[in-house]
């Protein structure tokens, strides 16, 4: 993620919408100043914004602006983490659900599939 803070807040397509509101929570290391949390409207906003992130990795290690990779390095790459989970909002609780690793990965590679029919 790109510090602590707000993440964007413009639509994502589809399967975004209103009242689904997603705190994306990540600790990347052991070391409690690791964590960091981004904010967005939708699900699919929280999915583009890590997959970006991956992306970024990507090109800083790779030292290219543009990067090639498969769906399975995406997916080891959030296994990396210490910690990731999603929060999101649910209308009819009031609340914020928590999602886990195995959820943000399969919302991710339904993500990628829908990129690549477009």
């Amino acid at each position: 993620m790109s510090g602590r803070g707000r993440g964007s807040r413009s639509d994502a397509g589809p399967g975004s919408g209103p009242g689904r509101h997603t705190i994306v929570l990540i600790q990347t290391s052991q070391h409690l100043e690791s964590r960091t949390f981004s904010d967005h409207n939708s699900v699919d906003e929280a999915v583009g914004h890590l997959l970006t992130y991956f992306e970024e990795r990507r090109r800083e290690k790779q030292g290219k602006a543009e990067v090639t990779y498969d769906s399975t390095e995406l997916l080891r790459w959030v296994d990396g983490f210490t910690d990731i989970s999603f929060l999101v909002f649910d209308r009819n609780l009031k609340a914020y659900v928590p999602f886990d690793r195995t959820w943000i990965k399969d919302k991710l590679y339904l993500y990628l599939q829908r990129l690549q029919r477009r």
